[in-house]
């Protein structure tokens, strides 16, 4: 159970890290490359539906195929209301047949808690192929270390965990940011 939560906790960790790291001493967070392309998406509450496909297509062609969105749940409650033109959704449940995920404008996506919410200026969405746009190195798996001799004298067991590892964006082309904005 112990292994289970410090499992969590740096999971959690390095999720903030790889939205919005500084590079400084933890991950380069993609959010906060210098070279992230950005994409206004004309509302500051609701992006438009122009918009999310004029982000989408933004991509350079090789990144287009495997690209993959990115945001939090709060804001694939927004996108599920979005329709085009002809009152079709964007948002399409996935599962109809096996090993399909549901999509936007036809692309999966992955819920990342860690990205910013809707809110004017935030990056509240982003597209593209992370798997070439990103690099995720562990160092060092996560160990665990009990420390007897340090609390004896009152009758406990410390223990320590220990975990290295760091990312950082080597392809920000592969990847764009929705800025919400008018």
């Amino acid at each position: 159970i112990i292994n289970e939560e410090a499992t969590e906790q740096f999971a959690v960790k390095e999720g903030t890290e790889f939205v919005s790291g500084t590079g400084v001493e933890e991950a380069e967070g993609f959010l906060t490359h210098a070279s992230l392309a950005t994409t206004n998406l004309g509302s500051t509450t609701v992006p438009t539906y122009a918009k999310l496909v004029e982000l989408l297509h933004a991509l350079a062609t090789p990144y287009f195929n495997n690209a993959t969105w990115v945001l939090n749940l709060a804001t694939l409650g927004v996108i599920r209301t979005i329709t085009d033109g002809n009152d079709n959704p964007i948002w399409q449940q996935g599962g109809m047949v096996e090993g399909l995920p549901s999509t936007i404008l036809g692309k999966p996506y992955a819920l990342v808690s860690e990205m910013p919410a809707i809110a004017s200026a935030a990056k509240s969405i982003a597209v593209g192929d992370f798997k070439k746009a990103y690099v995720w190195a562990d160092r060092v798996q996560m160990e665990m270390q009990r420390l007897v001799e340090k609390y004896a004298e009152e009758g406990a067991v410390g223990l320590q965990f220990r975990k290295r590892s760091g990312g950082q964006v080597v392809l920000p082309e592969a990847i764009r940011a929705g800025v919400m904005s008018t």
